[in-house]
């Protein structure tokens, strides 16, 4: 490659327009090559990525395209998922496309892209500027359904980029396609969420009728504090711990002994311990079902 180019292409993160590989004398054979010989990728209609850039994870890849998407559209604001990711939030199931807002009449499909008009007010973040993250999560949450919308909005919160209130006021002055979803999402987000397996955990909950209370100390008789659970089932002595295994990540047994010694604790003040992983939510049903079990069995023990 063209050793300009190439550095141009290092001043933006390893991206450059098929446009300014022309300009400096890379022509549409020469880029076919590169891409052919695996030193260059394509990442959408004129747009390319040195290999050397190439992004490890799904968040990382999504947000190259974004970043990709504002070189070829230097008017636009990142949005919906895209300006979710650009928060630093997190997005359940990643989509492909990257969503963009313009100042345009209405809405264009091109490869890689959907661009909606009304980009608003920008805010700056190191991936460029986006949409305000109450419009962010509730956008999502509009085109995506009520799980998604609670994974993201539930890690604002939580973060403290917006509040709850905020939220509220903007979901409530929605109207059209998804404002319903939008609106449940601002009344369900909940800042005591600590990751998004707690978010889909609630949700899966919340479909089957079992209402959660996150976050909850748990004291002995004496007032002396045992244990946070992640969750009781409200009006219950059923805890549920959802387990991401990151903390049993570097096999350091005291982690382990520690955290038998604590459910133990919980045990002998009467309380049953449900264990959730990511793969419980494979099988809602199941999942729900053990729930119930445990509920059932703990009223049979108090009674």
């Amino acid at each position: 490659m063209d050793a300009e180019l190439r550095l141009l292409a290092e001043r933006q993160g390893g991206l450059f327009l098929t446009s300014q590989a022309l300009a400096r004398g890379t022509g549409d054979t020469t880029l076919r090559k590169a891409v052919d010989r695996g030193h260059v990728l394509r990442l959408a209609r004129g747009l390319h990525l040195l290999a050397t850039h190439e992004a490890e994870t799904a968040d990382e890849r999504h947000l190259q395209l974004a970043r990709g998407g504002l070189l070829l559209m230097p008017d636009a604001l990142l949005s919906h998922w895209t300006a979710v990711l650009a928060h630093g939030l997190p997005v359940l199931r990643v989509p492909s496309v990257a969503r963009l807002r313009r100042p345009i009449r209405r809405q264009v499909i091109r490869e890689g892209f959907v661009v909606d008009p009304n980009p608003g007010e920008a805010v700056t973040t190191e991936h460029g500027p986006t949409t305000a993250v109450d419009r962010a999560v509730l956008d999502l949450a509009r085109l995506r359904g009520l799980e998604a919308g609670l994974v993201s909005a539930d890690a604002a919160l939580n973060a403290g980029l917006v509040t709850h209130q905020v939220l509220l006021d903007l979901a409530h002055a929605l109207r059209g396609q998804g404002a319903g979803a939008a609106r449940r999402t601002a009344e369900l987000a909940d800042g005591r969420i600590e990751s998004v397996g707690e978010s889909r955990l609630r949700y899966a909950c919340l479909l089957g009728g079992i209402q959660l209370v996150p976050q909850v100390k748990i004291r002995n008789r004496d007032g002396e504090f045992v244990a946070r659970v992640d969750f009781l089932v409200k009006d219950t002595k059923v805890a549920i711990e959802f387990d991401g295994k990151v903390k049993y990540a570097d096999g350091d047994g005291r982690t382990l002994w520690n955290e038998k010694q604590r459910e133990d604790a919980l045990r002998r003040l009467g309380y049953t311990v449900v264990r959730v992983t990511w793969q419980d939510f494979e099988d809602p049903a199941a999942l729900l079902a053990r729930i119930r079990e445990a509920v059932a069995s703990s009223q049979l023990l108090a009674g």
